[in-house]
């Protein structure tokens, strides 16, 4: 209970009353979660070390899918232009 209380506190979870029970929720959907998270984590590392997370993140797009290589680079044109 006490880690479910702390998720509740922190926005994970949705904690409501139901008579004498506690029910817990999840406040996001699944995915939303993981953008979420994905979206902290690379913050923090491009804030540290942008051009390293940067390259190690192309390497193993091309080693992965090296299809999706020519759609990255039409992202980063993308972005660059605006």
């Amino acid at each position: 209970m006490t880690v479910m209380s702390r998720l509740a506190e922190k926005g994970v979870l949705i904690k409501e009353k139901e008579g004498n029970a506690l029910i817990y929720r999840p406040s996001a959907t699944l995915e939303q979660f993981m953008a979420s998270t994905v979206r902290t984590i690379l913050a923090g590392l491009l804030e540290e070390f942008s051009l390293p997370t940067i390259g190690q993140f192309i390497e193993s797009v091309a080693q992965v899918s090296p299809e999706h290589m020519g759609e990255l680079a039409r992202l980063a044109e993308e972005q660059k232009s605006r």
